[in-house]
C-alpha cells in the first residue's frame, strides 16, 4: 500500500492542522465484508463489518430459510467530528468508481 500524507496548514481560525503520514498496512489481515451495520450513541458512530455466507441447501428451498446469520467481522467506533470526512471520502470514492464503471445497464 502506497503510504499517503496530508500536509500541514494554518486555518483560518488560526489552528494548525498537522501532517499525517501513513504506515504501511500490508501486514494487516484483510477481511471481507457483505454487510454492515451503522449505529450512534452519544457523540460516537459504531460501524460493524460483518459477512454473510450464503447456505449449502441440500434437500431445502432457498423460500424454507428463516434467517440468515450475520459473522462480524470487525467493529470501528469513530467521533462525530472523525465521521463525517470518512463518509465523504467514501462517497467521493465511490462516485469516480462509478464514473470509471458506469451503470450496470451500460455494461450489461
Amino acid at each position: 500500500m502506497a503510504e499517503q500524507t496530508q500536509e500541514k496548514h494554518e486555518s483560518q481560525d488560526g489552528t494548525v492542522q498537522i501532517r499525517l503520514r501513513w504506515q504501511d498496512a500490508s501486514d494487516l489481515p484483510t477481511l471481507y465484508a457483505n454487510q454492515v451495520y451503522i449505529t450512534h450513541a452519544g457523540t460516537e458512530f459504531y460501524v460493524v463489518f460483518g459477512e454473510v455466507q450464503l447456505p449449502v441447501l441440500i434437500n431445502k428451498k432457498p423460500e424454507d430459510l428463516e434467517e440468515l446469520q450475520v459473522k462480524p467481522v470487525a467493529k470501528l467506533v469513530f467521533t462525530s467530528e472523525s465521521i463525517v470526512p470518512v463518509v465523504q471520502a467514501m462517497a467521493d470514492n465511490v462516485r469516480k468508481f462509478l464514473e470509471r464503471q458506469g451503470t450496470r445497464e451500460e455494461r450489461d
